[in-house]
């Protein structure tokens, strides 16, 4: 998936909106009675755990739904700031313009912390589907984003 997939606006395009509605449309997959029956499965073998681990499983709540979306909203900001006109004119559409007011503008810690809150975003639902561990603040990991800043760096060195 490329960036302009992952912040298009487009009804019909697999984005990370798209995925976020259908979260909310669609509590129940995050619910304590549909965890179970994946841990049940998971934990065949060992059923008596179950009970234990359910015991810390919290319910989503409308205000979970709306965490995610508004920190979804605050990516899609910094993206169209000045990266989605280098992917558009640069990337996606080839045009050999002049994209160095937008490279100016660009950040190479807040292009790294875009990078790695999604990577973050992703991990986040994950948890909260397969743990039933609700989403929390996320935070920009040191060491990820030395390495998101080094081939960010790189980029925009490779750009014209």
């Amino acid at each position: 998936m490329h960036w302009g997939e992952i912040f298009d606006h487009s009804h019909d395009s697999h984005n990370v909106k798209r995925l976020l509605k259908l979260i909310e449309r669609n509590p129940s997959i995050f619910s304590k009675a549909a965890l179970r029956k994946r841990k049940e499965k998971d934990l065949a073998n060992a059923l008596h755990l179950v009970d234990d681990f359910m015991d810390s499983v919290k319910e989503p709540t409308a205000s979970d739904f709306k965490w995610l979306e508004d920190f979804v909203k605050q990516r899609r900001k910094v993206y169209g700031k000045c990266y989605k006109q280098i992917r558009d004119k640069h990337y996606a559409h080839k045009q050999r313009g002049d994209i160095t007011v937008f490279v100016a503008q660009s950040d190479k810690r807040e292009l790294a912390r875009l990078v790695t809150d999604l990577n973050n975003l992703h991990g986040a639902i994950w948890h909260w589907y397969r743990n039933g561990v609700k989403p929390q603040k996320l935070h920009l990991s040191r060491s990820a984003g030395k390495d998101v800043v080094t081939r960010t760096e790189k980029l925009l060195r490779s750009l014209p």
